[in-house]
């Protein structure tokens, strides 16, 4: 973890003994109430805004030999209780994934733990795969994102799943939206509605769940083509932040308007250094702190990794 000033000077870095591995799409850390929450893998950990270590819990739940076996998310509720949320992975019977939501009071202690599994399936039966992607919390509901198999009359896809439950975790309600993909982020806009992405397409839906406009900005024929972060803008607009294959990974970020629509696009390459644009801030002036992943280029097939950050104004440029 690491923590720069207003001009991007280091202020701090520091390492913490947790255990696991997480990739930058399931490393997840929100601030709240002066404290830092993170969490990683199979670990939920809380730190003071000086970083200092407060409590970790390893929710051995996810620690089953499955790779899979993960946390995805969390959210916070007005108690500073934590819902966890993520994936549990199981080969042994004829569920392959369920999810998985594990509440912890504010010191890391587990309250409760309960498993799902989806019958979103056109014959009633179970669905072999089940992944909670991402939270929120909403009139006292949680609200889950996620992506469920179903079976079509050629083959089985993945396609989103939005489920509600209580505050302690019963069911309320289910849903899926056809033709569209792996789930991978949920954001609350201003207005109380929902977009539901994943790394290549969007949707907007509204407390009812449903559908308002929906966008594909990539597709299977750019598959390393992806967003990992998308934010709302204080005018509405929404703020896009990955990576595109132009021979090497070049970052990029691009502007839309409240439906979707490109406004710009930008490019933040350095070959033959590669860039991967990771999640971004809004700014107070307007603007935006891009954070990336710059793997610098050393000698064949051999790269060193490192953290770049760029503070743009409000039309993308540095």
């Amino acid at each position: 973890l690491m923590k720069t000033d207003y001009d991007g000077n280091v202020i701090w870095k520091k390492n913490y003994n947790i255990d696991g591995e997480s990739s930058p799409s399931t490393f997840k850390m929100k601030e709240s109430k002066g404290e830092i929450i993170i969490a990683a893998s199979y670990t939920v950990a809380k730190l003071d805004l000086n970083g200092m270590l407060k409590w970790k819990n390893r929710i051995n739940t996810y620690d089953n030999g499955y790779g899979n076996s993960t946390i995805n998310s969390f959210a916070i509720d007005s108690q500073d209780n934590i819902y966890v949320v993520g994936t549990l992975a199981d080969d042994s019977d004829d569920i392959n994934e369920k999810g998985l939501i594990s509440k912890l009071s504010k010191d890391g202690n587990k309250i409760w733990e309960k498993e799902y599994i989806s019958h979103m399936l056109e014959t009633g039966g179970k669905s072999r795969h089940l992944r909670f992607m991402d939270v929120d919390i909403q009139d006292d509901q949680l609200v889950i994102f996620g992506d469920v198999s179903i079976n079509n009359s050629f083959s089985t896809q993945q396609v989103y799943y939005l489920f509600k439950t209580n505050l302690d975790g019963n069911a309320i309600s289910e849903k899926i939206f056809a033709n569209t993909g792996v789930s991978y982020q949920l954001v609350k806009r201003k207005n109380g509605n929902y977009l539901l992405s994943s790394s290549q397409n969007i949707m907007e839906i509204d407390k009812s769940g449903k559908q308002l406009w929906a966008k594909t900005f990539y597709n299977q024929f750019t598959a390393y083509d992806m967003f990992f972060s998308v934010k709302e803008t204080p005018s509405g607009n929404l703020l896009f932040i990955g990576k595109e294959d132009k021979g090497l990974y070049n970052g990029t970020s691009f502007l839309t308007d409240s439906k979707g629509n490109i406004i710009w696009k930008k490019y933040f390459k350095d070959p033959p250094n590669y860039t991967m644009g990771l999640d971004v801030v809004l700014e107070n002036d307007g603007g935006f702190r891009l954070a990336f992943l710059f793997a610098r280029y050393h000698s064949y097939k051999k790269w060193y990794e490192e953290v770049m950050i760029i503070k743009t104004n409000p039309e993308g440029n540095y």
